[in-house]
């Protein structure tokens, strides 16, 4: 991935990806479930490709 913003989602990206309101995402990011997320000096949060996919993959391994 060439560029570094490509590299990173927001809890707004998140929100949309999962189905879930951002207040979800964002109390998951609290929870500590996105290693790694960063809060802007804009307060955004970013929540970089390597926690999505580790998510992800704790999601599949739960899944019944």
């Amino acid at each position: 991935m060439s560029n570094q913003l490509e590299d990173v989602f927001t809890v707004e990206d998140l929100a949309k990806r999962y189905g879930k309101t951002e207040r979800t995402i964002r109390r998951l990011v609290n929870q500590g479930e996105f290693p790694g997320a960063k809060r802007t000096p804009q307060r955004w949060i970013i929540i970089p490709l390597s926690a999505v996919q580790a998510y992800e993959a704790r999601a599949v391994e739960y899944r019944p």
